[in-house]
């Protein structure tokens, strides 16, 4: 759920998860096979972020990586993604 414009945007296909974000669709995806994804929100569910997902101290931002690729996201949009996974709004 997106209510400003500037999220991560999760995709579901028939066998993979895509993650990226909806202010910078030119940084690529993260992309997950369907059990790497599950992994992944439980570890966010258990530790509040992402598994790979750190705090950026002299930005402020969050950059998540996975697979070769690195997104940086807000907090306010990392709050919000987290507060999605714990409302099972991702669930593949």
């Amino acid at each position: 759920k997106c209510d400003t414009g500037s999220c991560v945007a999760v995709a579901v296909t028939n066998n993979h998860v895509h993650v990226g974000n909806s202010t910078d669709p030119a940084a690529g995806t993260l992309t997950y096979t369907r059990n790497q994804w599950l992994t992944e929100l439980r570890v966010t569910l258990r530790d509040g972020l992402p598994w790979n997902a750190a705090l950026d101290l002299e930005t402020g931002t969050y950059e998540w990586a996975y697979g070769g690729n690195r997104l940086r996201f807000t907090r306010d949009e990392m709050d919000a993604f987290v507060a999605g996974v714990r409302n099972h709004e991702f669930d593949a």
